[in-house]
């Protein structure tokens, strides 16, 4: 179940029974987005949300044109609304060259969606392998479409590895005043029953990353 709120898929035109992938960020170099367009490329059916903006947006839309995948790539700018964001996503991606503490990992956790992630930087502080994701190397889009496939084939798989998410986003950053806050947000917007649309909005503070 997404506890979902529908408005990002509304927004797509995308159905409820579609798998979407989402990647929240800057479009930027190190964020590296083309390794998971040409993941995309072995995926066919699935649709993938590239939420933000930056620098290669229109680099990444031509390469989205020329690879035929403009019917299932949709790119939505910033978004401010990153609770329903998240609750509409069966999986969040990143595909980093290198990486901080990556929030927007931090808060797709906190709202139980499992994630694909390359094994780079404090990534591996926010995501166990196998646990609440996977980890795959950089630049490699065929490891990314195989986690990405094994997931999405695999909604038991997706609950499991979302709540196991949820909850080591609660205990491993619950001593941060900021994090614990935000862990108590998205348990009453993204609740793992949820059930009718939610509108809340929330300041998506991957904007900055």
């Amino acid at each position: 179940m997404r506890g979902t709120s529908g408005e990002l898929r509304r927004d797509l035109g995308v159905g409820a029974d579609v798998p979407l992938v989402g990647i929240l960020g800057r479009l930027v170099p190190i964020k590296d987005h083309a390794t998971l367009l040409s993941a995309m490329d072995l995926l066919p059916g699935v649709h993938l949300a590239i939420i933000g903006d930056g620098d290669l947006r229109a680099g990444l839309e031509n390469q989205v044109r020329t690879s035929g995948l403009a019917d299932r790539v949709h790119f939505t700018g910033w978004r401010t609304d990153t609770a329903a964001v998240l609750s509409d996503l069966d999986v969040v991606a990143l595909t980093s060259r290198n990486e901080g503490t990556p929030v927007a990992l931090i808060e797709a956790g906190a709202c139980g969606r499992p994630v694909v992630a390359t094994r780079v930087g404090g990534v591996t502080h926010v995501v166990n392998d196998g646990t609440t994701g996977y980890l795959v190397p950089p630049g490699d889009h065929q490891a990314v479409a195989a986690m990405l496939a094994k997931l999405l084939a695999d909604p038991p798989l997706r609950e499991s590895l979302g709540a196991a998410g949820r909850q080591h986003i609660r205990t491993r950053f619950g001593q941060e005043r900021l994090l614990s806050e935000m862990s108590d947000l998205y348990d009453d917007l993204c609740p793992p029953t949820a059930v009718g649309p939610q509108r809340a909005r929330v300041r998506p503070t991957w904007q900055n990353r």
